[in-house]
């Protein structure tokens, strides 16, 4: 848009200037109001500017871009950048850690009702009560960050997703209904639900975070007013942010990986000495050369796969390529993939040999996966899900299969697929902050008798201080 402004009778013609519109609304008479680039409202007459709408000695309205206009009750409401809604002209409404981005009433016909969703450009959708007559019920974010992690009870019908804010959410999936949230002040990085064969009470979580910190925590079902999840315990174990956790096979060992290219081993007691809850007794640590970012064990043996940021591919770029996961096969290779340059394929790698013995065309990045039988499904980088027969003959052939849209395009990798405790259902999770959950009609995953509520095993709830400073030394600092 080109405006040259106005200018007395008279006087000199002004050099026009050149500027961008951000929002634009159309009154009834033809007229426009819209946003501009140093965050005034201008009011537009046949396709020249007639107003500016500036605040006194020429400061702007908004401290950052306008991204919406309406007009309703004699009002104009605008929504910017800087966490303002603001109903001209004496209304203002202020939603805390929003980058608001756009705005809409949630029952358009009511008057008497003020609930409005707000994007979030920050990633999340919040709900606000924008009522100018009464005190305003507090905003509450309803769609998180993405997820980074989700584990399944192997009891119940509970799903447990970790969004990267550190919001742990716990879902009962058979009711369709969020059965608690509790949000920690840390990036998180990883999650794992500790089965029946390890906790007593199959309700013991922990948590992984990038301020070094596991963090153990214990489900409560059975709180008197609503379920509620305490702060067990708090480990510092490495000196640089956790990358990725796993329990062996044989639920005798917890293993951690951090970017300070160490792992660490726990092993666990079921019953700690003073308490009903599972307590992880730490054994020690290994250094690498590399960043630990998956794990995966070898059958029933206490043999452990570990995959590193820094692992060598078939061209050699500046930067390394993450390996985004990898898994033993039937024919005692490796089965690894890879994400950027090499996000293609689908390597196996025999160890002792220095090239990859075989590869499989996979044409987009494959971040998670979900083995079947017969069926292998994979999570891809652009939201889909591919399901694939396996050859009998050839599990390297995945030609028959088919892909599911389901997540967002663009930012809705699935770090995750997930089976029910008893089989009937598949869990995706996204990086889109998404939850799907698909009845599951193929073959049969496993058959686990669920119990009708949690484990009644009376617990004592230790109080636990969590770890918060910085320069708190690492286990083996101390």
């Amino acid at each position: 848009m080109v405006y040259e402004g106005p200018r007395s009778p008279g006087g000199p013609k002004r050099t026009p200037i050149g500027f961008d519109i951000y929002v634009i609304y159309m009154l009834a008479d033809e007229n426009d109001i819209t946003g501009c680039e140093w965050d005034n409202m201008l009011l537009w007459e046949t396709g020249l500017i007639k107003f500016e709408i500036t605040c006194k000695r020429r400061k702007p309205c908004n401290t950052k871009h306008i991204v919406r206009i309406t007009m309703g009750g004699g009002g104009v409401t605008i929504v910017d950048e800087d966490r303002f809604v603001e109903t001209e002209p004496i209304y203002e409404f202020y939603v805390r850690k929003c980058e608001n981005r756009a705005v809409q009433k949630i029952k358009l016909f009511d008057n008497k009702d003020f609930g409005y969703y707000m994007m979030d450009g920050l990633c999340g959708i919040w709900y606000c009560e924008l009522n100018p007559r009464e005190v305003q019920k507090p905003s509450c974010k309803l769609y998180s960050c993405k997820i980074v992690a989700a584990q399944v009870s192997s009891i119940l019908p509970l799903l447990v997703t970790l969004g990267e804010d550190g919001k742990i959410s716990m879902y009962d999936f058979d009711a369709k209904i969020l059965l608690l949230q509790n949000e920690f002040d840390n990036a998180s990085t990883d999650l794992i639900w500790f089965n029946e064969r390890i906790s007593l009470s199959g309700m013991d979580l922990v948590a992984s975070f990038e301020d070094v910190v596991i963090r153990q925590t214990y489900v409560d079902l059975k709180a008197q007013s609503t379920p509620t999840i305490h702060l067990t315990r708090a480990i510092k174990a490495h000196t640089a942010a956790v990358t990725k956790m796993t329990a062996s096979s044989r639920n005798s060992l917890l293993v951690t990986g951090a970017a300070d290219r160490t792992i660490f081993v726990y092993n666990f007691i079921e019953r700690h000495e003073r308490l009903d809850c599972v307590h992880l007794h730490p054994m020690g640590f290994m250094q690498f050369d590399a960043i630990p970012s998956s794990f995966n064990w070898k059958d029933e043996k206490l043999t452990i796969l570990i995959d590193y940021d820094e692992e060598e591919s078939l061209h050699i770029p500046a930067i390394p390529n993450l390996i985004l996961w990898l898994r033993y096969t039937d024919r005692n290779t490796i089965g690894v993939s890879m994400g950027g340059y090499d996000a293609d394929y689908i390597y196996e790698l025999q160890p002792g040999v220095k090239e990859p013995v075989r590869f499989t065309i996979i044409k987009d990045e494959i971040h998670s996966y979900l083995d079947v039988g017969e069926i292998l499904i994979l999570g891809l980088i652009n939201g889909k899900l591919r399901i694939n027969h396996i050859n009998p003959t050839d599990f390297t052939d995945m030609r028959n299969c088919f892909c599911f849209n389901m997540h967002d395009l663009l930012n809705g990798a699935i770090p995750s697929i997930l089976s029910s405790c008893d089989g009937k259902s598949l869990i995706s999770v996204g990086y889109d902050g998404n939850t799907f959950i698909y009845s599951w009609f193929g073959p049969e995953i496993r058959q686990i008798v669920r119990r009708s509520n949690a484990s009644t095993i009376p617990l004592i709830i230790p109080s636990v201080t969590d770890i918060a400073d910085p320069n708190y030394p690492s286990l083996e600092q101390d």
